[in-house]
């Protein structure tokens, strides 16, 4: 069997994309979200997040190092005040900017202001069902946004010139839906389906409820396999091609991997470098260009 090839600093050319995952907050409280970073809650509640220039003086150590697209994720990602900042820094800095956000308080006005700056919005959307979003935990103090809600959302998007990207997570609530017909009528520019994926010190406690199997995962992509007919970028991430194949940062500043189903973590980018720091975890490549990693995103 071939050993895997482990990332190391002269990859950028082959892993060019890093996800940013700069804050902890979420105002949705999704059962399966692998993002809480509750594993580190100590280190949170001494220094909750990052200070904008902090987080500025990554986004220039990525840039430096010769990344070429950098995704703001949470946590919530809007719920950060100088998110557009971060945004702008980004692409002055010549970064591909996209944010992953739930849509709540996504805004005609916050789009517009950004207009030009950020290139990409992903909307994550697992149902448009009020008892299955409500099942998900996709909701704010049980209210969650409708299919119209969505599609204002999507037409906000466009009409500002940026590329909308669709994330949907697969689990035991939603394996059955059939969402195909939203999926055509709002024509994402990639659509990107994951199944439900367990992860120690993130979701512990309701992740055993929210499990499929590969076959139930499996039929969803078939269910919905039609969208490829309408000109639709569909990209289904299975539990496999999610462990180890992506180059992230956590609230704190640090690289992380899940390479063994729980988050390990470098020493903070600011404090050793973004190369050091890469040294501390592993990314494999060929996971990551198996499931896409690298596609037209400009």
């Amino acid at each position: 069997m071939e050993t895997p090839q482990v990332m190391t600093s002269l990859d950028t050319n082959v892993l060019p994309a890093i996800n940013f995952h700069l804050w902890k907050p979420c105002n949705f409280k999704c059962k399966f979200c692998f993002a809480t970073f509750d594993d580190t809650k100590e280190m949170y509640r001494q220094k909750r997040y990052l200070s904008q220039e902090e987080m500025l003086q990554i986004i220039d150590e990525i840039a430096d190092y010769g990344i070429s697209k950098i995704t703001f994720a949470g946590g919530e990602p809007l719920l950060c005040k100088w998110l557009p900042n971060l945004i702008i820094h980004a692409k002055k800095r010549g970064l591909i900017t996209m944010i992953v956000t739930n849509g709540w308080l996504l805004s005609q006005d916050w789009l517009f202001a950004l207009k030009g700056k950020l290139d990409w919005v992903t909307l994550s959307i697992d149902s448009l069902t009020t008892e299955h979003q409500l099942a998900i935990g996709r909701s704010n103090k049980n209210t969650v946004l409708s299919q119209m809600d969505y599609q204002h959302r999507i037409d906000w998007i466009r009409d500002n010139g940026m590329k909308f990207k669709m994330n949907t997570v697969v689990c035991s609530v939603n394996h059955e839906e059939n969402i195909s017909s939203f999926v055509i009528e709002n024509q994402p520019n990639r659509w990107k389906i994951f199944q439900a994926l367990p992860i120690e010190g993130q979701n512990d406690f309701h992740i055993a409820d929210m499990l499929i199997t590969s076959e139930q995962f499996r039929n969803y992509i078939d269910r919905h396999q039609y969208v490829v007919t309408h000109d639709i970028e569909l990209i289904a991430e299975n539990n496999d091609l999610m462990t180890g194949s992506y180059l992230m940062i956590d609230p704190l500043g640090r690289l992380y991997d899940n390479i063994n189903g729980s988050y390990h973590y470098s020493q903070a980018i600011n404090e050793i470098g973004f190369n050091n720091a890469l040294q501390q975890i592993t990314v494999l490549k060929d996971k990551f260009h198996e499931r896409g990693g690298v596609y037209d995103w400009s």
